[in-house]
């Protein structure tokens, strides 16, 4: 995947001896394509949202996109806070046991409840149990 973002010239995705450069301004970027009122524009900022999630495997760097998201839904702002959690659902289906680590501060989701439309619970509801049941260890079948 990462060949494919250097293959399209983003400057996000090149690579120095610390990592990733510019990775925090394609994370604010896409932050904040995703309150954008234009569908193609909050569908932009979703995919590189989730794409970035998938790109950068180290936890302080994944722990900062999914900080930079949860500010979004304490502007509580519907259409961001829809987007987001469209964000999340769709990286805790690419990725749900990397989300574990961070269960404690997904947490902090149920209290904006209050201010989300009932769609939105329903995909926070999904979001909780995949980042939830992604840890569970099933018994092997005898």
């Amino acid at each position: 995947m990462l060949s494919s973002l250097k293959s399209q010239n983003l400057s996000f995705a090149e690579e120095d001896s610390h990592g990733f450069r510019f990775y925090a301004s394609a994370i604010l970027l896409g932050c904040s394509l995703l309150s954008h009122r234009d569908y193609a524009c909050s569908e932009a900022g979703q995919n590189l949202i989730v794409s970035l999630f998938s790109v950068l495997p180290d936890i302080q760097k994944r722990r900062e996109i999914l900080s930079n998201l949860l500010e979004r839904i304490e502007d509580q702002s519907s259409l961001g806070s829809t987007a987001v959690l469209q964000v999340l659902r769709a990286i805790g289906a690419r990725h749900p046991s990397s989300l574990y680590p961070f269960k404690t501060i997904l947490d902090q989701l149920i209290d904006y409840m209050e201010f989300f439309s009932t769609n939105d619970i329903r995909i926070l509801y999904q979001f909780m149990c995949l980042v939830h049941l992604s840890d569970v260890r099933f018994p092997e079948e005898s």
